[in-house]
């Protein structure tokens, strides 16, 4: 389960996240943002809820932590995720599946948005345009590609993670991922400032939620596809 976006433009760079876990057989709406480093940094892990549960518990000792630029964050960070692997690998196999999306502020006080991607095997790699991980990933990677631009706003490219997330779960192209009734999480980071929660009840969002369960949304997904409207669909 899980879907989650990090993508930047040219105001700072937007993470969004669906809310399902997964424990074993029962699924929940929970939070898939983890803030560290005196809530400077903020992290976002994918993959097995356990190896995440994991990660999550090891970045702990990090939470008021101070450090002096972002490298030195990355570092911790995937010596978290080796820590993980060193203890779990071996008994998971396969199911050790873990990725997660990190963003901050270049010099941990001030500087430009950053956004990371560190995978399983503990190494890290910038995202320039955008990246997606997850369950979700391969699907959401087609709708979010078509309509990004670097030059998009924060609050415009919020919008489009919210649709595209949205829309894995209203049209059911990937049942693993899900949200709360408020639709998909969403953290910006802007320069000189610490990542933010944004808010997601105005009426934008509400649009964008609401749109995507419309029929009217079919409607125009048909009228884009077909030139003349096939049969079953009259």
């Amino acid at each position: 389960m899980t879907c989650i976006i990090g993508a930047t433009c040219i105001e700072g760079a937007v993470i969004i996240s669906d809310t399902r876990i997964l424990r074993g057989y029962q699924s929940s709406n929970e939070s898939k943002f983890h803030f560290v480093f005196d809530k400077k940094v903020v992290v976002a892990g994918a993959g097995a809820t356990a190896t995440v549960d994991y990660l999550e518990d090891d970045l702990k000792q990090y939470e008021q932590s101070t450090v002096g630029e972002s490298n030195e964050v990355i570092k911790k960070i995937e010596d978290s995720l080796t820590n993980v692997k060193t203890r779990y690998f071996a008994r998971m196999g396969t199911d050790f599946e873990i990725d997660a999306i990190v963003g901050g502020i270049d010099c941990f006080e001030t500087g430009n948005p950053y956004l990371r991607v560190v995978y399983a095997n503990a190494v890290s790699e910038k995202i320039r345009n955008f990246h997606i991980i997850g369950h979700g990933a391969p699907y959401a990677t087609t709708l979010f590609s078509l309509m990004y631009d670097y030059k998009l706003t924060i609050n415009e490219l919020a919008i489009l993670g919210f649709f595209t997330i949205s829309a894995l779960e209203r049209l059911g192209i990937d049942q693993s991922v899900g949200n709360n009734d408020n639709g998909p999480e969403i953290v910006v980071i802007k320069p000189n400032e610490k990542p933010e929660r944004y808010d997601t009840t105005g009426d934008e969002f509400i649009h964008t939620r609401d749109w995507t369960a419309n029929l009217e949304f079919k409607e125009k997904l048909i009228e884009s596809i077909w030139k003349t409207r096939p049969t079953i669909f009259k």
